[in-house]
């Protein structure tokens, strides 16, 4: 029957979580990883199989994905909760919510260090054509401004960039 759209979102995730960064990221080294994972019982078979590993080959070779691998501080998959003022959220709240807070909680998918700052990445399997980016981007738009509050608060560094990468077309969506 095949993975659901959600289940191979969340094993292109877990190997962009596992790949080891300094080894072979050409199409035949990202296979041998990935059969190494599924050896290893972190990926199933029915996940490897639904691996474009064509997209993940073409990050790695994008600038991002080079600017990336040049970094000597790359973080996946980093969970976070912190607490945000509801009008740092919701701009248009009465001001009777100044003192209120969110409880935010997630999980980075990468970020980056350059130059003493940070680069964010999300990536995104939806399925996104071209006349789709804009919608994309501004579905996606809360959630990384979210991701980079909670950046700035857990590093103490700025967020200077903030990235998309849509494993679907392998564009890139820079906020």
């Amino acid at each position: 029957k095949g993975l659901t759209a959600a289940e191979k979102g969340i094993a292109m995730h877990l190997v962009m979580q596992k790949l080891d960064l300094n080894g072979d990221l050409s199409v035949e080294g990202i296979k041998k990883q990935i059969k190494n994972m599924v050896d290893r019982e972190i990926l199933t078979e029915a996940q490897s199989k639904e691996i474009d590993i064509r997209r993940i080959e073409e990050f790695f070779r994008a600038s991002l994905g080079r600017r990336m691998l040049s970094s000597q501080n790359v973080k996946r998959e980093v969970p976070f909760h912190i607490k945000i003022k509801s009008t740092e959220v919701y701009k248009d709240l009465p001001e009777e919510y100044e003192n209120e807070f969110i409880a935010v909680q997630g999980i980075i998918d990468c970020f980056f260090e350059e130059e003493g700052e940070i680069i964010l990445i999300d990536y995104k399997t939806d399925y996104v054509t071209e006349e789709m980016m804009e919608e994309i981007k501004e579905k996606y738009k809360v959630q990384i401004d979210l991701y980079a509050k909670a950046l700035e608060k857990i590093t103490g560094k700025r967020v200077k960039e903030k990235y998309i990468y849509l494993f679907f077309n392998g564009m890139i969506l820079e906020y």
